[in-house]
């Protein structure tokens, strides 16, 4: 006799987000009722507050000196992580001159990383310029849609 199959209508495959939802729905509830009750604070936890000032300050510091970042030639979703953390270190300065010249592939999470890495520029003042994209870089981004997100028709 064969086995019959459970019938898969009715099945709701994003029930485990729903159950995700509730829990973090009990989870919010109880961080609220945490904070609502008054808490004595420790040396413990002002010296590492202490720690963060001082690691947020040191960051702060800005350089006068233009900073180049020579974007690799083929730049993919491999190495997006890499180039992130890289980008980030660059916010540190002034000035940051962004060399595309090398660049013979490139996808659209890195130009995506790299207009993220923009716009945070923008935003902490930071004055970010283009050198020499290549062609492959430009054309890329008009595919996307992007040409002006980036800033590439102000490039030298």
């Amino acid at each position: 006799m064969a086995k019959q199959k459970k019938s898969m209508i009715g099945l709701d495959p994003l029930a485990w987000l729903k159950d995700e939802a509730e829990d973090a729905e009990i989870i919010e509830a109880d961080i609220a009722a945490s904070k609502a009750k008054p808490k004595k604070k420790t040396a413990a936890k002002k010296t590492t507050s202490k720690k963060l000032v001082k690691e947020k300050t040191s960051k702060s510091k800005k350089t006068d000196e233009d900073v180049v970042f020579k974007i690799q030639a083929v730049q993919d979703i491999s190495s997006v992580s890499a180039i992130h953390s890289e980008l980030k270190e660059l916010l540190s300065n002034e000035n940051i001159i962004l060399d595309g010249e090398q660049v013979e592939r490139i996808d659209g999470a890195s130009l995506q990383l790299i207009y993220s890495f923009i716009e945070e520029a923008r935003i902490k003042g930071i004055k970010v310029s283009w050198r020499s994209p290549s062609d492959v870089l430009r054309n890329n981004a008009k595919l996307l849609g992007m040409e002006d997100a980036l800033q590439l028709s102000n490039a030298a």
